[in-house]
């Protein structure tokens, strides 16, 4: 038979919703590292042999700002995952419960 808590459900939906505001802000961080970093070597690469620092940098910060916008977008959509999730949950546990209901 299937069991229905409500408190165990708000509670795992709380735990969702903490999880996804830790993963949004390490994806934003990651995204903005990884993409400054890749972009501040092909700007060091790029720029002639007495300008590698100003290049570098340069390129430091256009792909740090890439990066975190790309990374908003990724982390949006995982946001929205895991709030669908949430929802799909919730749905589950309010038909779990009417079936309950309409059987007895």
């Amino acid at each position: 038979m299937l069991l229905y808590e409500h408190n165990r459900t708000e509670d795992i939906i709380s735990r969702l919703v903490a999880i996804a505001k830790m993963i949004r802000t390490s994806i934003i961080i990651t995204y903005a590292f990884f993409g400054g970093i890749l972009l501040a070597l092909l700007g060091a690469l790029a720029t002639a042999k007495g300008n590698t620092v100003g290049g570098g940098f340069m390129g430091l910060l256009i792909g740090a700002g890439i990066g975190y916008l790309i990374g908003k977008s990724v982390a949006g959509l995982v946001t929205v995952f895991i709030e669908w999730m949430a929802q799909v949950l919730v749905a589950q546990g309010e038909i779990v419960n009417a079936l309950k209901k309409r059987s007895q």
